[in-house]
């Protein structure tokens, strides 16, 4: 399902205009009795780089896992292109994943999965015509990317 909420532009003339291309707005995520983030907010705009930089413990990579839809926040609203990412698919999350650039701490995998699924992971967006056998293929580096 995907939100009713949609930009005008496309991914690219956002980009070329400036316009507004990650939308945070009211995001409050916690963990039991631990909050995380609270009432964040934050607008990036086509061409701006962000960083995110903080203490241990702060949530730099809840902000981010947030943001790309590993992780659901608890209330807050999310918007990559005019897309609310709480309520994209897995395969439209993929998509918007594609088209945006992030990298945890020290390049550091997704630590929910093991190395073998980080490599797999862009391999298995299903609008990449791969196999599961090419995939695994890839990974192990017996076949030609």
């Amino acid at each position: 399902m995907t939100s009713a909420i949609k930009t005008e532009l496309s991914p690219e003339d956002s980009i070329a205009k400036g316009a507004p291309v990650i939308i945070i707005e009211h995001l409050f995520k916690r963990f039991d009795k631990n909050v995380v983030l609270k009432d964040f907010n934050l607008t990036v705009h086509g061409e701006e780089n962000v960083v995110v930089l903080g203490k241990s413990g702060a949530g730099k990579s809840v902000l981010i896992k947030c943001v790309i839809g590993l992780l659901k926040p608890d209330s807050g609203k999310i918007l990559v292109f005019g897309d609310n990412v709480p309520d994209l698919s897995p395969d439209d999350l993929d998509k918007v994943r594609s088209k945006i650039g992030f990298l945890f701490q020290a390049n550091a995998l997704y630590d929910s999965m093991t190395v073998r699924e980080n490599l797999e992971f862009p391999l298995r967006r299903h609008w990449i015509d791969l196999s599961q056998l090419q995939v695994k293929q890839r990974v192990a580096g017996l076949s030609p990317a």
